[in-house]
């Protein structure tokens, strides 16, 4: 539980010695008053009272000491593994300086190594309801002592590296796919974009040193400077899916789009993003739609942009009563849009249950978009060939218990480190030693029964599961016969459907957009279930609704997986249909070819110290 504390009196903490810049680490001690949890919106201060955090909450808390205030940071992603649950850590971060004089900025890189914490029991001791007040107050620091322990004994060491920025750094964002390309908003209404990949290696090359804040500033160009923006502003976001691709927002309500190019250059848009009537506070890629972002602005409202649908927003709608300072889109749950507001409220929303009448604003009307395909078949010989191949590859599949086909780990995966005692184990042993599921569904209460009747009561798919023994199957087919559209939906997408069987009895399009997915997470106790999976549509169709490429893109036939003849068949394919984005999806559905889904573990034993990768682009996180 994080709390903070109230001071009675002023409590701003003054460290006698320390210098700006000296990279030199604070601790903090708990005041003498008793801690008082602090409410936003609820507690007022007094006069000449200030907030005061309380260290004992935090599972670690060190502070150093870097000179000039800064406006904004970003963590880098590095390759020392997303899941690090052992102190003590390491971290990279990137920051920017809101200085005295424009002359003085600059943007800092950091490695921030040794840092201690406690480990804590994942949940506190229970009191009895007959403890009283004073019995809890007076026990707190005894069972705060048994429920956690100090890990590491290293003084935690900064070190800085500093690259001269022209005015004040109002935000700064590192590019997910490739940490070292940062893009920085400066107070003098330029964007700029920067490689910091030599800085960053020779921190990750470097041993950890104490006091390295006081480093002397490198003069850097930026890879490029953009000054098309009308004003300075705050908003910028880097795509998670489109390597390079960028969105940044100015005060006088204007968004321009970044298209990468070859090489270190980017298109930006002349012509602006504009739907908001006041200032663009922050911007957000969806994590699930290539071309899709959010706006929040001070006007109060939220915006979703398609720039597939041009420069006018797809929906906009009222979310707060006051300016809207920050969005977040989830990452796992991408339905889910939280926005915070200047007043001290913020809201979390589920994108499918905007209300048209209550919530959207009358702004351009949402027009999911279609791709319509001309297609060249390879010749007729060719094709005779290839569906005998197909059917016996058909054949073999439905009759095999066990098809030791080459397959490819798809993008719908669940990461877990490793004891490095266990790495010579076998995969399965590994898992049933760590997990009890293989899978995790992010979609509960709603589990794969629901959506599985969602795509059989629309007769978009026939599942034919052989069973291992009751209530559990042992594989099953996925027949794809039916995708239903936009347009073949009939009403708003937000109007619910009622099945005859499953829970909850409900379902809108979202719903039947999510079933593709949710359908097929789903487990036997063996851990051997697989899916055969083939097209089957009952009337064959070229166009296809966004959402649905997407799922092909996850789920769908690589072509790494078909035999030799046929692959050479796929190649001709798109050799004769170069202009389609989509031709392997086209190719799958079009000469029915099967390809089998299955849960795998697989241990990768790559040793990652070092950003290595920096310079050649992306670094697995």
């Amino acid at each position: 539980m994080v709390r903070s504390i109230k001071n009675p009196k002023k409590a701003k903490r003054k460290n006698k010695g320390s210098k700006r810049g000296d990279g030199s680490s604070s601790s903090s001690s708990i005041p003498s008053m008793p801690t008082k949890v602090w409410q936003p919106g609820v507690d007022k201060l007094e006069e000449g009272e200030e907030l005061e955090c309380d260290p004992s909450v935090y599972n670690s808390l060190h502070g150093f000491h870097i000179g000039w205030p800064c406006l904004s940071f970003d963590i880098v992603r590095d390759s020392l593994g997303l899941l690090r649950t052992e102190f003590p850590h390491t971290v990279y971060l990137v920051a920017g300086t809101q200085a005295e004089k424009a002359s003085y900025n600059s943007i800092g890189i950091f490695k921030v190594s040794n840092v201690s914490g406690k480990r804590r029991e994942l949940v506190p001791t229970t009191k009895t309801s007959g403890d009283t007040d004073m019995d809890t107050d007076s026990s707190d620091s005894d069972e705060d002592s048994e429920d956690e322990e100090d890990v590491g004994t290293l003084t935690p060491a900064l070190q800085l590296r500093k690259v001269a920025h022209e005015g004040c750094v109002s935000r700064i964002r590192a590019m997910t796919q490739n940490p070292h390309i940062c893009a920085s908003w400066s107070d003098t209404g330029h964007v700029q974009i920067w490689d910091f990949s030599a800085h960053l290696n020779a921190l990750a090359q470097s041993e950890a040193e104490v006091n390295q804040g006081g480093s002397s500033v490198s003069n850097q160009a930026p890879l490029i400077k953009f000054g098309g923006h009308k004003d300075e502003g705050y908003a910028i976001d880097w795509s998670p899916r489109v390597t390079g691709r960028l969105v940044s927002g100015d005060c006088k309500n204007c968004i321009h789009l970044w298209e990468p190019t070859s090489g270190a250059t980017w298109n930006i848009s002349n012509a602006p993003f504009i739907g908001h009537s006041a200032s663009v506070e922050d911007l957000q890629w969806s994590p699930t739609e290539d071309e899709v972002f959010a706006s929040c602005s001070v006007d109060g409202s939220i915006a979703i942009w398609d720039i597939r649908l041009g420069k006018s927003p797809a929906i906009s709608f009222k979310a707060h009563n006051a300016d809207v300072n920050v969005i977040s889109w989830n990452r796992l749950a991408s339905v889910m849009l939280a926005s915070g507001s200047d007043d001290g409220t913020f809201s979390i929303r589920d994108l499918r249950l905007l209300s048209q009448k209550q919530d959207i604003s009358s702004k351009a009307s949402v027009t999911p978009s279609k791709r319509t395909h001309e297609v060249s078949p390879p010749p007729s010989k060719m094709m005779d060939k290839l569906r005998d191949d197909a059917y016996a590859i058909s054949v073999e599949a439905n009759n095999a218990k066990e098809v030791n086909y080459p397959y490819i780990p798809i993008s719908y995966c669940f990461l877990m480190p490793i004891d490095k005692k266990h790495k010579e184990l076998k995969p399965y042993e590994v898992a049933n030693f760590y997990t009890e599921h293989h899978t995790v569904n992010p979609y509960l209460p709603k589990d794969y029964t629901y959506y599985q009747a969602i795509l059989a009561e629309t007769d978009s798919v026939v599942f034919s599961p052989t069973e291992r023994s009751a209530n559990e199957w042992a594989f099953s087919k996925f027949i794809i016969k039916r995708i239903i559209s936009y347009d073949e939906w009939g009403d708003s997408l937000f109007k619910q459907k009622e099945l005859n069987f499953g829970k909850p009895r409900y379902f809108n399009y979202f719903d039947y957009m999510i079933a593709w997915t949710g359908a097929l997470i789903y487990e036997n106790r063996q851990r051997k279930f697989s899916w055969f999976i083939q097209f089957q549509l009952d009337k064959e169709s070229w166009e296809f609704p966004s959402w649905f490429y997407e799922w092909f893109f996850n789920w769908g036939l690589y072509p790494v997986a078909l035999p030799n003849k046929v692959r050479s068949v796929y190649e001709q394919f798109t050799d004769s249909n170069k202009s389609l984005k989509d031709s392997r999806l086209l190719f799958t559905m079009l000469y029915k070819i099967p390809w089998i889904v299955r849960w795998d573990y697989i241990i990768s034993k790559k040793k990652m110290k070092r950003f290595g990768e920096f310079s050649t682009g992306h670094v697995p996180g």
